[in-house]
C-alpha cells in the first residue's frame, strides 16, 4: 500500500512538473502546435509521428524539409498532391526512409484524404465496428499499407510495415499510438482534435525509455517490450487514474530526456 501511494504520488508530481508548454519544445508535438486547423494539425502530426524516431532535433529538421513546400496547409497540400512531383524531397533522408519512402507515402496519405476526408473519418470506420484501439489499429494499418502499394511502385516493404506497424505482429505501435494520444488527449500539451474516442482507450506510447522507467517503477513484469507490455503498462497506470492512464506518458519521457541519470 505504502509503495502504491508512493509511486501515485511520483507520478503526480511529475505530471505537474512537466505536462507544460514550457517543454514543448523538447518534443516532435511542438511542431504541430506552430501551425492552425484541425485537418491541417491532424495530417502534420500523422506525418510528425511515423518520423518520430531518434533524437528531437534530428525529427525535426527532417520534417522541417519534409513539409516546406507545404507551409502551412499541409491538409490541401497533400490532398491535390500530384505523383509526378517526387523532386520535392528530393535528398531528404531520416535513417533509412528516404526519398522514395517519403513519396510514396505522401501518395498514399493523398489517396486517403481524397476517398475517407481524412485520417480521423479512415481510422474511425475501422475503430467504430468494435470500439477496440487494438483493433483499430490493425484495421487502420491494413487499410493504408494496401492503398500504399496499390497506388506506388518499387517501394520498400520492409519501410512501409515499419511506418505502419500492427498490433497483430505483436508491435507496440508506439507512433501510432503516440499519435493517438497526440488527437484524442487535450491539454497543454496533446490537441485533443478527435472527439469519438475515450481517453482510457488509449495505450502508451511504448519504446525501450519508457520499457526501462515501467520496470523501474513496477508498471511491469515483462522482459520484450511489445504490445502486451504497452497494454500492461497501460492497466497498471489505470490503477493511478482509470480515466486518464496517458497524462503520465509525456511527464514520464522528460525523466530521461531532461533529467539524465538522476532517476538511474
Amino acid at each position: 500500500m505504502k509503495k502504491h501511494v508512493a509511486l501515485k504520488n511520483f507520478l503526480e508530481q511529475t505530471v505537474e512538473k512537466y505536462n507544460k508548454k514550457e517543454y514543448l519544445e523538447t518534443d516532435p508535438i511542438s511542431m504541430v502546435h506552430k501551425i492552425s486547423g484541425d485537418k491541417n494539425r491532424e495530417t502534420y502530426a500523422f506525418i510528425v509521428s511515423i518520423f518520430a524516431f531518434g533524437n528531437v532535433k534530428s525529427i525535426k529538421t527532417t520534417i522541417q524539409k519534409m513539409l516546406q513546400p507545404m507551409t502551412d496547409n499541409v491538409y490541401s497540400f497533400i490532398k491535390n498532391y500530384k505523383k509526378d512531383r517526387t523532386t520535392l524531397f528530393k535528398g531528404i533522408v531520416h535513417r533509412f526512409i528516404k526519398e522514395k519512402d517519403i513519396s510514396c507515402l505522401i501518395n498514399a496519405l493523398h489517396i486517403i484524404l481524397r476517398e475517407f476526408g481524412s485520417i480521423e473519418d479512415l481510422f474511425m470506420h475501422c475503430y467504430n465496428k468494435g470500439k477496440n484501439v487494438r483493433k483499430a489499429i490493425e484495421g487502420f494499418s491494413e487499410i493504408t499499407r494496401e492503398i500504399y502499394r496499390k497506388n506506388n511502385d518499387n517501394f520498400s516493404e520492409r519501410t512501409l510495415r515499419f511506418m505502419l506497424p500492427s498490433p497483430e505482429n505483436g508491435s507496440a505501435c508506439k507512433r501510432m499510438n503516440l499519435f493517438l494520444r497526440w488527437m484524442v488527449r487535450k491539454d497543454e500539451i496533446d490537441l485533443g482534435i478527435w472527439k469519438g474516442i475515450e481517453k482510457n482507450q488509449l495505450i502508451i506510447p511504448l519504446d525501450t525509455h519508457i520499457a526501462r522507467i515501467s520496470k523501474s517503477l513496477w508498471l511491469t513484469k515483462r522482459k520484450t517490450p511489445g504490445w502486451n507490455m504497452a497494454e500492461e503498462i497501460t492497466e497498471n497506470l489505470k490503477k493511478f487514474d482509470p480515466n486518464d492512464p496517458l497524462k503520465y506518458d509525456f511527464a514520464l519521457t522528460r525523466i530521461g530526456i531532461l533529467e539524465g541519470k538522476k532517476h538511474k
